[in-house]
């Protein structure tokens, strides 16, 4: 019974938090970079946003979070 009710409401939250998402994404239209690869992603994705800062706002995630797998 309680395990119904949390994944209940971790359902319940998943689908606001997306909800919510797609409306700021609708509302803003940003232009998405996406950077993939297996090495060098962190810096590249630095330089990128250094060259694209000189002309548009940009936002990034503050650090990288490397671990020991990657």
């Amino acid at each position: 019974m309680i395990v119904d009710t949390i994944i209940n409401y971790q359902f319940l939250l998943q689908s606001t938090l997306a909800i919510l998402a797609r409306a700021v994404l609708r509302r803003q239209r940003p232009f998405i970079v996406g950077i993939t690869g297996s090495v060098g992603k962190t810096s590249t994705r630095e330089a990128i946003r250094a060259v694209l800062a000189a002309q548009w706002r940009t936002r990034g995630a503050p650090k990288n979070y490397n671990n020991e797998i990657g």
